[in-house]
């Protein structure tokens, strides 16, 4: 099979199986159809980066109009999109509109902000996510909405094997996990295990 032909085929497969929010990523670019596509210059040459949602990388030279296989990218990578992702369809599902900013979801180095909601910082290299914040809207607290939150966050984070670690955790907070086996690193810093009762 061509590069050519092997694009092509990406194209439909990540199309129909789109993992990712329909945003721009400021590292991978102009959010496509199951794609990111950015423009950079290699050797004096315009080209183009094309990352798909399977990892598969290719580069297109415009000027040589050659198509070029990259390294293909490991899943652990994705870890703010895959978290974006989730974040989005909990808002959606839950018709959470009413929080404080407009809806922005974004990754600069690590940084991931679902508005007031939640504020998370994945770190690749130590496989960490660190939660900084989480804020139910007051007319949806109570009905374990934070907990369900923790708990796709938590299951992203082992899927991909990043540990989940809370920060600055309020004292409510703080006796709940206690009382559901959280793991304490700190009086206010609490990692979610998989001994973590979520439910």
């Amino acid at each position: 099979m061509t590069n050519i032909e092997q694009f092509e085929k990406d194209k439909i497969l990540n199309a129909n199986n789109i993992l990712f929010t329909m945003t721009d990523d400021e590292v991978m670019g102009k959010r496509e159809q199951g794609f990111y596509v950015k423009e950079f210059i290699d050797n004096g040459n315009e080209c183009l980066n094309f990352i798909f949602d399977n990892g598969h990388k290719y580069i297109l030279d415009k000027v040589e109009q050659m198509l070029y296989l990259g390294e293909p990218i490991p899943e652990e990578y994705f870890i703010h999109k895959f978290l974006e992702k989730e974040i989005s369809d909990f808002i959606t599902k839950w018709s959470i509109t009413n929080l404080i900013e407009d809806f922005f979801l974004h990754c600069s180095e690590s940084e991931i902000q679902a508005k007031s909601l939640i504020r998370l910082l994945p770190y690749r290299e130590e496989k960490i996510v660190y939660l900084t914040n989480i804020m139910i809207p007051i007319e949806l607290k109570h009905i374990g909405l934070g907990k369900s939150l923790l708990k796709k966050v938590f299951n992203i984070c082992q899927r991909l094997n990043y540990r989940l670690i809370l920060q600055d955790v309020v004292e409510s907070f703080s006796k709940s996990l206690k009382n559901r086996n959280a793991k304490f690193l700190d009086f206010d810093t609490i990692e979610i295990t998989k001994d973590t009762n979520l439910n």
